[in-house]
């Protein structure tokens, strides 16, 4: 979540508005075949019922993504789960929060940034 605020904190333009919008999107647990490794008669029954019991379908979790795509730039930066915009966790939000998600992200991106010259380069400007 940290990462996803930042870039859609990077995202915003000139007049504060997104220029591209940035959401996390999670449809859930869904049926499909994830599990397929995982054979034999007592694996098939678990998971024939823990299907039944608490996933939902393929085209369920489908809806879920397609319904984020089509929320407007006023749910930037924010978490879409089951066609709900979830609020942030107290870490994720209010001054401790906004300085941990500083601190991750820079970490995050010195981290990459040994390995990738571009993010790098990019830190180092941003930086500037």
């Amino acid at each position: 979540m940290y990462v996803m605020q930042t870039l859609a904190e990077l995202a915003k333009g000139l007049h504060g508005k997104p220029e591209v919008a940035i959401l996390a999107v999670c449809p859930g647990g869904a049926k499909s075949d994830l599990n397929r490794g995982y054979q034999g008669v007592v694996a098939g029954v678990f998971k024939w019922v823990f299907g039944a019991l608490f996933l939902r379908t393929t085209e369920q979790g489908a809806r879920t993504l397609v319904s984020g795509l089509l929320l407007g730039e006023e749910e930037n930066g924010r978490f879409w789960r089951n066609d709900i915009i979830r609020e942030p966790a107290p870490l994720l939000s209010g001054e401790e929060g906004e300085q941990l998600r500083r601190r991750v992200c820079g970490e995050i991106v010195e981290a990459v940034g040994k390995d990738v010259l571009k993010v790098k380069v990019l830190s180092e400007f941003k930086a500037s």
